[in-house]
């Protein structure tokens, strides 16, 4: 079948409670204080708190596809872009979450 082609848009802060800089300073402390320096995040609810978006690729539930990797306190989402709202693209672009090709993990990870 083919890939689920949802829009992505921004879920606003006054509902996720915290920004995506203050999930990933979290995030990134937690990670440091186990010995460790990356986190791939797979649980598709789980990159949508992260990451602050809502999208519409499985029914009835507000997930796109999608992964998530925290690299030495830097944010990587691995997404069809095109499936960006503008506000959604310019939201991760504020929020220093850098976007790459959802087929390009795989490649980035090995690295």
């Amino acid at each position: 079948p083919a890939a689920p082609k949802g829009a992505i848009e921004v879920h606003p802060l006054e509902w996720a409670g915290a920004s995506v800089k203050d999930k990933v300073e979290r995030l990134n402390k937690e990670v440091e204080e186990a010995g460790g320096d990356t986190l791939l995040v797979t649980m598709l609810d789980e990159i949508a708190w992260c990451v602050n978006l809502r999208g519409a690729d499985v029914e009835c539930n507000p997930v796109f596809v999608s992964y998530l990797l925290l690299r030495e306190g830097k944010l990587t989402l691995y997404v069809d872009g095109d499936k960006l709202s503008l506000e959604a693209a310019a939201h991760l672009k504020e929020s220093e979450v850098e976007v790459k090709a959802y087929e390009t993990l795989v490649d980035d990870v090995k690295a």
